[in-house]
């Protein structure tokens, strides 16, 4: 009896270990902004009525609602005294895929607490960075991050109008497929060879 008592008790810890140890694997999802998912069986939530009132912010003279400020072609901008005249790509991103880039990382360049800043930073790293997006080299420890998938997307619509993407790094003029092939220097990521041969870049 005891001997069965104590397998038991030792196969409850095993358990109890594995299962907490898959659950050590997993990301938190509050650091990665997850919403919980609702209890199996629910029904879906009702979408709330539209917010129409009218927001402020200390020190701005203008007033938006909610939907102005988070347009995703187009978004409030408080400050215009604040930075220099946006580019088209900047100020309105371009439909359907690439949303104004300071949608997320402000007019200014400074960003939101959840994204980046890129004030400042040389015209290399955000070549190298849309080019990292935009191959698959660049992603999320946890692949359900809404705004590392975001910016995937916005990497790959500035790809096929390469002009968006030089209106925002002038440098970025050669970046192109024909000057990637032409100029690699290490083999090409397998999704990048793909996407050149869907293309046509690669025969």
């Amino acid at each position: 009896m005891r001997n069965r008592f104590g397998t038991l008790v030792i196969s409850l810890v095993f358990a109890s270990a594995a299962g907490m140890s898959a659950a050590a694997q997993e990301p938190p999802a509050w650091a990665y902004a997850i919403p919980p998912a609702p209890p199996a069986g629910s029904p879906a939530a009702a979408q709330p009525a539209p917010d129409t009132s009218l927001k402020r912010l200390p020190g701005s003279n203008f007033e938006f609602t909610r939907a102005q400020i988070s347009n995703r072609f187009g978004p409030a901008d408080w400050f215009p005294g604040d930075h220099p005249t946006m580019s088209d790509i900047v100020a309105r991103g371009k439909q359907p895929d690439a949303w104004a880039c300071g949608l997320c990382h402000y007019p200014n360049g400074k960003g939101r607490p959840e994204n980046a800043g890129v004030a400042g930073l040389p015209t290399s790293y955000f070549i190298q960075q849309l080019n990292d997006f935009r191959n698959g080299k660049r992603k999320s420890a946890e692949p359900r991050k809404a705004n590392t998938n975001i910016m995937i997307t916005i990497a790959k619509a500035l790809t096929e109008h390469h002009q968006s993407l030089v209106d925002i790094v002038p440098a970025a003029v050669q970046s192109t497929p024909e000057h990637t092939i032409r100029h690699a220097v290490i083999p090409l990521h397998p999704g990048v060879e793909q996407y050149f041969r869907e293309h046509g870049y690669l025969k």
